[in-house]
């Protein structure tokens, strides 16, 4: 779901995965068949109810604090589901079915009635749960795998043998998954190359900074330059991964959140989609810091796209915490919204016949407080270090400009001291709880985007690059670009330096 400024539009955003039915308890008829001789393959179809599932996920006993340890869904499941899981993951890339071997073949009791098999319902809720939980892993764990989204078949296969009372004891060794084609794509050639293509581009973003909030700055930056939120969900691609990276560049909030997750990934940075409930099904990211807590990013309700071409970035809801409140997404009259009040995880990827989630992804606990007590504003180039407790600012800004403090809280910058001071307020009285020094960037000189005192066409080839999307400039490099002072990096900054790395332009100095 998108979130407007001060207007709260009920834009409706149905994930394509949360429509996909639960597979029947009770095979239909077998088709093509009149005996049990001839029954090789067993099909469920969606039409069961499941029992529902718990109704608020569990924390994962195996969220670690270490920094740098990835967060995956894959170790909450069973031997089963990881065994579905792995099946699935290992024909990573597209195609119409799967064929999954198990590792432990499962031995049932069945029987026929009226021409139908009949199988033990705990077989069933376990092959229907099992798949549908490694899928909903799988999808979150790898977002590139955007097809895993749309189930319509599950089938087994296996040796079996009638015994004496009619009833058949049937080893089962082989799980089937069938795959609709994805909506917005003509045939399983088009979703393949649509895959190649993303992967393509998606590893040649350069993902540049200093630490881990720089990187993850910049992430978020790239997609919300790159792409504009589907507000009449005009196309079917838009909620697949597919969409922020190749044209025409419309997406919603499950293509922000999972291109997010890959570029976090391809960084090394822990990262995980969550879905939820924000007023309506969303999705959004979590991300684990140096401190080892888990804080949440929203790159949609951050995006936001003004009727007169204003296209401003925002950061209400970058690296926040539970308690954290927005400044710019709420009425001046009302009161700031928490984030755990606005946006509440859920994690059920699939519903079945009734609406009931079939399985739910649990997630790590969000920090209480945001990553910073402070915000950026619109479109800063501040950037923050938690290492060295660093703000840096281009040379010039006015940090009243770049730093934002949010209620409950106030900020000082002494003149005299390039420091920033950030107090909090408690029962009227003042708490100092962060306090940072103040880096000042200063431009080496126009041009020299790289920084290696040479203006040439390696500068050209960078600022082309930013201009066009592929690359993310730091806050001093940005400076260096924009030669031609209109505040934007474009392809008439790369046309500018390519002439003054061959010698028929000069720039003054910076």
């Amino acid at each position: 779901m998108k979130k407007t400024i001060s207007i709260f539009m009920a834009l409706i955003m149905l994930f394509s995965v949360l429509s996909v039915g639960a597979s029947a308890l009770h095979v239909p008829q077998l088709p093509e068949h009149q005996n049990l001789a001839n029954a090789e393959v067993i099909r469920y179809t969606p039409d069961a109810v499941l029992p529902e599932a718990e109704s608020e996920p569990q924390i994962n006993r195996f969220a670690s604090e270490d920094p740098n340890a990835p967060y995956t869904f894959y170790t909450a499941l069973n031997a089963l589901q990881k065994n579905i899981y792995n099946g699935l993951l290992n024909a990573s890339k597209p195609q119409e079915k799967n064929v999954i071997t198990l590792t432990q073949p499962i031995t049932i009791t069945a029987w026929i009635e009226d021409n139908q098999l009949i199988v033990p319902d705990w077989f069933a809720e376990d092959l229907i749960v099992g798949v549908y939980a490694a899928a909903s892993a799988l999808m979150d764990d790898h977002p590139e795998m955007f097809w895993i989204g749309n189930l319509s078949l599950i089938d087994f296969d296996g040796p079996y043998k009638q015994n004496a009372d009619g009833s058949l004891t049937i080893q089962v060794t082989e799980i089937f998954v069938d795959y609709a084609l994805p909506a917005g794509y003509a045939s399983w050639n088009a979703v393949k190359t649509a895959y190649d293509q993303m992967m393509q581009i998606a590893g040649s973003v350069q993902i540049t900074g200093a630490n881990r909030f720089e990187k993850l700055k910049n992430i978020h930056d790239w997609i919300a330059k790159r792409v504009d939120y589907d507000t009449e969900f005009a196309y079917a691609t838009s909620y697949y991964a597919t969409s922020v990276f190749l044209a025409p560049y419309i997406t919603v909030c499950e293509g922000y959140a999972e291109a997010f997750k890959m570029l976090c990934d391809r960084a090394g940075i822990p990262c995980i989609v969550v879905v939820g409930d924000a007023g309506e099904p969303h999705a959004w990211n979590y991300v684990k810091m140096e401190d080892g807590n888990w804080y949440a990013v929203d790159v949609t309700w951050d995006d936001q796209n003004y009727e007169n071409g204003d296209d401003l970035i925002f950061y209400d809801f970058f690296l926040r915490g539970a308690n954290s409140t927005e400044i710019f997404f709420h009425d001046e009259n009302e009161a700031a919204t928490a984030f755990k009040n606005s946006h509440k995880p859920l994690g059920d990827r699939y519903s079945d016949g009734n609406g009931n989630a079939i399985y739910k992804l649990s997630y790590p606990a969000l920090a209480e407080e945001g990553y910073t007590r402070m915000l950026l504003a619109p479109n800063s180039q501040a950037t923050v270090d938690k290492a060295s407790m660093t703000v840096s600012l281009p040379d010039g800004t006015d940090i009243a400009d770049a730093i934002l403090i949010p209620d409950g809280y106030k900020g000082y910058a002494p003149t005299d001291m390039p420091i920033l001071q950030i107090t909090q307020i408690v029962n009227g009285q003042e708490d100092l709880v962060e306090q940072y020094d103040i880096k000042w960037l200063k431009a080496g000189g126009l041009g020299d985007v790289n920084g290696d005192g040479k203006i040439t066409a390696v500068d050209a080839r960078w600022t082309l690059q930013a201009a066009s999307g592929v690359r993310t400039l730091t806050a001093e490099q940005q400076i260096a670009a924009n030669v031609n002072g209109d505040d934007r990096i474009t392809a008439v900054d790369a046309r500018w330096i390519l002439q003054a790395a061959s010698g028929v332009r000069t720039f003054p100095a910076a």
